[in-house]
């Protein structure tokens, strides 16, 4: 009787074992299964689409959509700048060799619309807004913010001017250094023959770099009486652009540094600059002398000599 129940017991036992492992590997299975599912949902959502030339591709080359096809990689192993749409690259062209399989970068393309010769001419033009004009103003490295200064920058424009004393009233002949600020919030259209911002370019590692620009003049969109004014001062003194935020849009009220006006500027202000107020006239009266007089000739000799009675 011992015997039957101490085999019952362990039979008991082993099931119980059996069950116990059982269940203990289920639970390290779905441990594991659940494991891979956060790996596997990590490593997807690290995942982006990117360009990729399916061909070479040679310089000045203008894109469409049968020279690549989107590829997905790890997020971590994109450079920067790396294109992932078809919006940012098509229209554009290729200012750097690609070779095939490559990844599209935005630094080695660039818009068709900054080429020279007349598609320039229309887009710039087109870029013109309604009621300006475009004109050109020479500027130097000061001038334009380091060269820094990009087409659809916003700046202000300030002038400095030199005149005289007799102009400002101090009544020496010596002449001074003035500033007047000109208009706020004014567009760039160009900068040299450049008509849009050039895409960054990028090193080695796929870092952006930025490139001072060397061009010599800027194109500013201007109203015809700004664009004339602007042609004034530029014959009377230097300009200097103040390169504005892109978050700062309002006009702040400023006037010209030692002169007494808080009008803007016009026509009125410029010109009380460099034209003084008439000078109240001296009036010289003649001595009234006889008013019979005789006109006498010795040889070349004239006398004229006044008549008595």
């Amino acid at each position: 009787m011992n015997k039957r129940i101490s085999l019952i017991v362990g039979a008991v036992l082993a099931l119980l074992a059996v069950f116990l492992v059982k269940l203990y590997l289920n639970q390290q299975g779905e441990a594991i299964r659940i494991q891979q599912q956060k790996q596997f949902e990590q490593e997807r959502q690290s995942q982006v689409p990117v360009l990729v030339a399916k061909k070479d591709i040679a310089v000045n080359t203008k894109l469409d959509a049968s020279m690549f096809e989107v590829a997905i990689a790890p997020a971590n192993q994109i450079p920067p700048q790396t294109a992932s749409s078809f919006e940012q690259v098509l229209g554009k062209e290729a200012v750097a060799p690609i070779q095939k399989g490559e990844p599209i970068m935005l630094g080695k393309l660039s818009s068709a619309a900054r080429k020279t010769g007349p598609s320039r001419a229309s887009s710039l033009s087109t870029a013109t807004p309604s009621g300006k004009r475009a004109i050109t103003i020479p500027v130097d490295n000061i001038a334009s913010v380091g060269g820094m200064v990009k087409p659809g920058d916003s700046v202000d424009i300030i002038s400095l001017l030199s005149i005289s004393s007799a102009q400002t009233g101090s009544g020496s002949k010596k002449k001074k250094e003035v500033i007047v600020p000109l208009f706020q919030n004014v567009s760039i259209l160009a900068v040299g023959d450049e008509t849009t911002a050039e895409e960054p370019s990028v090193d080695e590692k796929g870092k952006a770099k930025s490139k001072a620009s060397s061009a010599k003049t800027v194109t500013l969109a201007l109203t015809p009486q700004e664009a004339n004014i602007i042609a004034f001062v530029q014959e009377q003194g230097k300009l200097r652009l103040v390169l504005r935020s892109p978050k700062d849009a309002a006009a702040e009220p400023a006037k010209p540094i030692d002169i007494k006006a808080t009008e803007p500027v016009s026509w009125d202000t410029l010109l009380r600059l460099f034209i003084p107020a008439d000078a109240p006239r001296r009036v010289i009266r003649k001595e009234e002398g006889p008013s019979d007089t005789v006109e006498i000739y010795r040889g070349l000799k004239r006398e004229i000599v006044p008549l008595t009675e």
